[in-house]
């Protein structure tokens, strides 16, 4: 029987594996979209690619169950007159994936979107959007659509505030860091003062950038009458 701690490493590397937030953003004025992925390990069993068309979710392609074969084809405009259009492909955040193919309408126009500002959020599951179907609607992915960024997420369900966990900048010139843990530091019993000496790793490596620390839901100690009922 494998020992529990070998069971948590193989379901960090797995979560940490998963590319979430990972966008293919481009401008085109194709009228579908063919998208053929991969996947291996999962984390939940949600296997979409979202499509966001300038700035509105506008559908996926996969399901719910865990497939080992993302494929699909998504039409753009629904009918309307071909234009081009800023398109988004959120790749899957909670499954290890590796795209094969993506077909365009013949003689579509491509073009790389320019990069944006960059936000870098660390956090645990909630970050990474480990409890949403979709890796385009979780919080912090939804933040940066919003705030006109591209996104950074260094978010990976079952961390903890852990400075070790930060021995280099995890990526060049943020605009703006968030920081959500907590829930996981309650469950671990880790104190709150293990907080300070991640973020103070945080402000080391990029001084002078703003930061936002987003607190943690609520939980408490308390056995919930009605559930034991």
């Amino acid at each position: 029987i494998p020992c529990e701690m070998c069971i948590r490493d193989r379901a960090w590397t797995v979560r940490a594996s998963c590319p979430a937030g990972v966008v293919l953003a481009f401008h085109s004025d194709t009228a579908e979209i063919g998208v053929e992925l991969a996947c291996g390990g999962a984390a939940r069993t949600a296997s979409f690619v979202d499509v966001v068309v300038d700035g509105i979710f506008s559908g996926c392609i996969g399901s719910s169950e865990c497939l080992k074969l993302i494929e699909g084809v998504f039409s753009i405009g629904n009918g309307q007159e071909r234009r081009e259009r800023l398109i988004e492909l959120y790749l899957p955040h909670v499954r290890v994936s590796s795209l094969k193919s993506l077909r365009l309408s013949d003689n579509a126009s491509f073009r790389a979107a320019q990069a944006k500002p960059l936000l870098l959020a660390l956090g645990d599951s909630i970050t990474q959007g480990m409890n949403s179907f979709h890796p385009a609607l979780g919080y912090a992915m939804t933040a940066a659509r919003l705030l006109g960024m591209d996104i950074h997420n260094l978010g990976v369900g079952g961390a903890f505030f852990n400075h070790a966990s930060l021995p280099d900048a995890p990526c060049a010139n943020p605009s703006l860091i968030t920081v959500a843990y907590g829930v996981n530091d309650w469950n671990l019993n880790v104190p709150p003062g293990e907080a300070k000496p991640y973020l103070e790793k945080v402000r080391a490596h990029y001084p002078g950038i703003p930061m936002a620390v987003l607190e943690p839901i609520w939980l408490n100690g308390e056995t919930n009458e009605a559930e034991t009922a």
